[in-house]
């Protein structure tokens, strides 16, 4: 009988400490960069992968070795196929990048586009550089060195139309905009952003120290009945 009581103490304990849910954590978000410096070497440019380290790219970005090294870059075409998605179609921070005017080419502005969704879950415009047009949110290369790197982010401005700082939300995808008719290749390299680190797998097999303890304090309580009942034989 008392061996019974045993075994069913256990269990029960076991058992809460199995099914009782993990308790919720904050999302954590990672930082990273996609450098680009991984994908097979072209000189004419091939289409990005449909899927690379972590992103979906549209079907008008393409991968180009710089002359003359071994590192890769986007370069964005007239096409309207610009945009940039998670693959796990997950919201991600989009913190800056760094872009250049390919050597040869023409004039380029653009403008970042970046992406969130209501509450029905559609994708809406968060932020349009276009619109905004305060210093980095509409970039011209007219006077820049082709071929130079300049780092940029999305800025916002405040009523009185001052740089409030860098668009801070959550976004679910981003797309370059050109504010001419004279497209020309664009090239951008560096893409850093946080994204959601991966949900830890819910380990079953471990109970918690609360578990534990409750586990204990029946096994004790059951070792008691034990000593008692011997005791009083």
């Amino acid at each position: 009988m008392i061996q019974t009581i045993i075994t069913v103490t256990l269990a029960l304990a076991w058992a809460m400490a199995i099914v009782k849910p993990a308790a919720a954590a904050d999302t954590v978000y990672v930082s990273g960069v996609v450098n680009f410096d991984s994908l097979p070497n072209s000189s004419g440019g091939v289409h990005m992968p449909t899927t690379y380290e972590g992103f979906t790219w549209g079907g008008d970005l393409y991968s180009i070795t710089r002359t003359g090294t071994e590192d890769d870059y986007v370069a964005f075409t007239s096409g309207g196929g610009r945009t940039i998605f998670r693959s796990d179609q997950q919201p991600f921070y989009f913190d800056s990048a760094d872009f250049f005017l390919r050597p040869g080419a023409g004039t380029n502005d653009f403008s970042f586009v970046l992406y969130g969704k209501n509450s029905s879950g559609n994708l809406i415009t968060v932020y349009n550089g276009l619109t905004e047009k305060y210093g980095r949110n509409q970039v011209s290369f007219n006077a820049a060195t082709p071929g130079a790197l300049h780092t940029f982010e999305a800025i916002t401005k405040d009523a009185d139309g001052k740089a409030a700082g860098p668009y801070s939300g959550l976004i679910y995808g981003m797309a370059i905009a050109f504010d001419n008719t004279g497209y020309t290749d664009l090239g951008m390299d560096n893409l850093r952003f946080r994204a959601a680190a991966p949900s830890p797998s819910l380990v079953t097999s471990v109970p918690e120290p609360k578990s534990f303890t409750m586990m204990l304090a029946g096994v004790t309580a059951m070792g008691a009945v034990i000593y008692t009942h011997r005791k009083s034989a």
